[in-house]
């Protein structure tokens, strides 16, 4: 009896890969960042000036303002938008044994009024040589991206203090930088990881065994959002899965589905269904 043999097309691996090159192109073109990131922050800081009345605005990113931390602060102004037409250099780097008037709202978590202001307030007394101009009002809003603080959007003026309107586009203006500036970051830092990998994701001889090690080096010296680096620390880990077991991919995707019915989804009607597709 002569054994079954399957018909093998030629054809079929060069379809496969094929089918998977297209899939990555339509990935790649969907984290594909919408614009420059400079040019949403000076954007965001136009329109923030220019609905809150302010003669001025500045976006300021904040490092490891968190005291638990070892590593030093580190504060830069990333955009300005100033009615006069002043020569500013908008990025600037700020002493930050001055900047105790930024950390403020951080700490608060909430937009900081404040006027009339002394011309020896250390913040403007000390950086004359980046903003020439010190207001007599101020507001400050704090950027907040996953719940953490990364930056301090602020606004000037000199001749009175902000109305509650104003504070109150001031706080809508600083949700937006978070979505446009930093949105945009997170789109490019994983548009980053997609690139230095796909040259190994689409060679099978190799993706199986080095993978997860280069996705983690790749994590460790990128700086990024605790859950952003959660979320790709669970790829990595199902990377691993899926090479060492078909039926421990089956158990993760499992239990990655019924995770996301009851945590995203609205039609779970409780845990219940949760420890019943567990037990599958």
């Amino acid at each position: 009896m002569v054994p079954f043999l399957p018909v093998v097309d030629p054809l079929d691996p060069f379809a496969r890969h094929l089918a998977q090159l297209l899939s990555v192109i339509d990935l790649v073109g969907r984290l594909q960042p919408p614009g420059d990131e400079s040019a949403a922050a000076r954007d965001a800081v136009l329109l923030a000036r220019t609905s809150t009345g302010a003669e001025r605005a500045s976006l300021f990113q904040i490092d490891n303002a968190d005291a638990n931390t070892n590593d030093p602060l580190w504060v830069m102004r990333l955009a300005r938008s100033s009615v006069l037409e002043d020569g500013v250099a908008p990025m600037a780097a700020f002493h930050p044994a001055y900047v105790s008037l930024l950390l403020a709202p951080l700490q608060s978590g909430a937009v900081e009024s404040l006027g009339p202001l002394s011309g020896h307030e250390p913040f403007y007394a000390q950086h004359l040589h980046h903003e020439p101009h010190p207001p007599r009002f101020a507001a400050l809003a704090p950027v907040l991206v996953d719940g953490a603080p990364v930056g301090v959007l602020e606004i000037a003026r000199q001749q009175a203090p902000f109305s509650p309107t104003e504070l109150i586009c001031l706080e809508a203006a600083s949700r937006t930088v978070a979505a446009a500036v930093y949105g945009t970051r997170r789109e490019r830092s994983m548009q980053a990881m997609f690139t230095s990998l796909l040259p190994e994701l689409l060679d099978p001889a190799r993706a199986a065994t080095s993978l997860p090690a280069r996705l983690r080096d790749w994590i460790a010296s990128r700086r990024m959002a605790p859950t952003e680096r959660q979320a790709i620390a669970v790829a990595t880990t199902i990377a691993e899965l899926a090479a060492a077991s078909p039926a421990a991919l089956e158990l993760v995707q499992s239990v990655l589905s019924s995770t996301r019915k009851a945590f995203v989804g609205r039609e779970v009607g409780g845990w219940s269904e949760v420890h019943g597709a567990l037990r599958c």
